[in-house]
């Protein structure tokens, strides 16, 4: 009777301390979707290379992500500042942005007859009620003129900007080009908003070919 009572004992306590394991229930994370991210709420057919390359403060952000922006930009701020959490290539690689004069400071030739579109070497981090700031001028001995124009954006329901501090809401943004009129060098604003993007221009030369550099 004490062997049988020993036995049932036993069990007893193999059943208590069996750790149990529960089937057909899936497997919880604390780690949010990417679906959840503001960006992506934002951009919906967002790339997920891209995604993943972004910056936390880029992730978190509401900004409209233009096309001309992919995996390999490297994203600086409006005031020139590197925005962080970017890759150890992109950090040299913006170093070496910074010392030939920062974002945008870019080459360029034109031609009479059609504009040629020059992008810049960077991505910009824009916010609500941005204008992006554009200046071109001759390389040494050009005395020509140049007809530019500065990429910018309006809001994609027609409306030209948003108002002060706001911005273009579901309906976003589409790109604009804004004439800076034709000179041997010059400046001009053009809107950009809540956008992330890179800087562009196209430029068409007046008579003779033209060359010169652009930010």
């Amino acid at each position: 009777m004490r062997s049988f009572s020993s036995v049932i004992f036993v069990l007893a306590l193999s059943i208590l301390f069996t750790p149990t394991q529960s089937y057909g229930q899936p497997e919880t994370s604390d780690k949010p979707s990417t679906e959840d991210l503001p960006i992506v709420k934002a951009n919906p057919s967002l790339d997920k290379k891209l995604l993943n390359n972004l910056p936390e403060v880029v992730q978190q952000s509401t900004v409209f992500i233009d096309s001309d922006v992919n995996s390999d930009s490297v994203i600086f701020y409006p005031d020139g500042t590197l925005v962080p959490g970017q890759s150890a290539d992109k950090v040299a690689r913006a170093k070496e942005i910074q010392k030939r004069g920062g974002c945008g400071n870019t080459s360029f030739l034109a031609y009479p007859f059609a504009f040629r579109i020059s992008l810049g070497n960077c991505a910009v981090f824009g916010y609500k009620g941005y204008s992006r700031h554009y200046s071109w001028w001759a390389a040494p001995g050009v005395d020509g003129s140049v007809a530019v124009q500065g990429g910018g954006f309006r809001c994609a329901n027609y409306v030209e900007q948003p108002l002060p501090g706001s911005d273009c809401g579901p309906s976003g943004y589409v790109q604009k080009w804004v004439g800076f009129g034709a000179a041997n060098s010059g400046s001009g604003y053009a809107y950009w908003g809540n956008v992330l993007a890179t800087p562009k221009i196209r430029s068409k030369s007046i008579v003779y070919p033209y060359s010169g550099a652009w930010r």
